[in-house]
């Protein structure tokens, strides 16, 4: 990779991470809004969200967990409502991060995940309503040749801290 497109791949990610935050910022005055029109109506919104199930929202859920997998391209996770993810990342340098998209801003959940292209990435429910809605934004899009599916035991060979985490992903998979 050239300098140039190298310096400017650093650029667009600093932007991106900042817009992410930017943009969770400005979603403060609508939930101060929504926390007030639930304050007149009392647990409204929330009694409905609990009452979801997966089916009504078509989302992911523990027997549909997201495939150990990479894209090209760099992704941002979004957390809309449910149960939290857990999204395992494997790094290029051969660390691993753990980290929650979810509601639970204060407990470390993230509403948003920023996932850096070419980052091999696997991801399961925890929680009690047993289903996530959520999205996944790519830029500057995918096509099916930017998709790589890992391979669990290269990846584990070379992740063996968390390798028993990814196999347990994959059998949740294939049940």
């Amino acid at each position: 990779m050239s300098k140039r497109r190298a310096s400017r791949l650093v650029g667009r990610r600093s932007f991106l991470k900042g817009a992410t935050l930017a943009g969770a910022a400005t979603l403060t005055p609508s939930v101060a809004a929504n926390a007030q029109v639930t304050a007149q109506s009392p647990l409204k919104g929330a009694r409905m969200i609990d009452e979801l199930n997966a089916d009504e929202v078509r989302s992911l859920t523990p027997g549909a967990p997201v495939r150990l997998h990479r894209i090209r391209n760099d992704q941002l996770y979004h957390y809309y409502l449910g149960d939290p993810l857990e999204v395992l990342l494997l790094r290029g340098d051969g660390s691993s991060e753990r980290v929650v998209v979810g509601p639970d801003l204060r407990g470390g959940e993230r509403v948003q995940l920023f996932i850096p292209g070419n980052t091999f990435h696997t991801a399961r429910l925890i929680g009690q309503r047993r289903w996530f809605l959520g999205a996944s934004t790519e830029w500057p899009g995918v096509v099916p040749a930017d998709v790589e599916i890992g391979n669990l035991d290269e990846l584990a060979a070379k992740y063996p801290a968390v390798a028993a985490d990814m196999r347990a992903i994959a059998d949740s998979v294939r049940h």
